[in-house]
């Protein structure tokens, strides 16, 4: 299992597919080193992010209330790997 912490990109650099590139270079690296389930949490608010992990596979798996602070969830994304 992998577990993504952080993925950030400059807001001067938004929309310009850096934060595509680091997806895919990071999923390379997961696929690489067999990791069976990638891992990650994105702001409930983060539509753009959100959207590009669903388009690259993500799917939500869980919910956590609150975790960025009163009503901004932390939703709880997978990706099953392809082995």
């Amino acid at each position: 299992e992998g577990d993504v912490n952080t993925v950030a990109v400059a807001r001067h650099r938004h929309g310009t597919g850096v934060g595509a590139v680091l997806m895919q270079w990071l999923l390379d690296a997961a696929r690489a080193h067999a990791v069976g389930h990638l891992f990650l949490e994105v702001r409930s608010d983060n539509h753009t992010a959100l959207g590009m992990y669903e388009r690259r596979g993500f799917e939500r798996i869980d919910r956590r209330r609150d975790y960025y602070g009163p009503g901004v969830d932390a939703l709880v994304l997978r990706k099953r790997m392809a082995s």
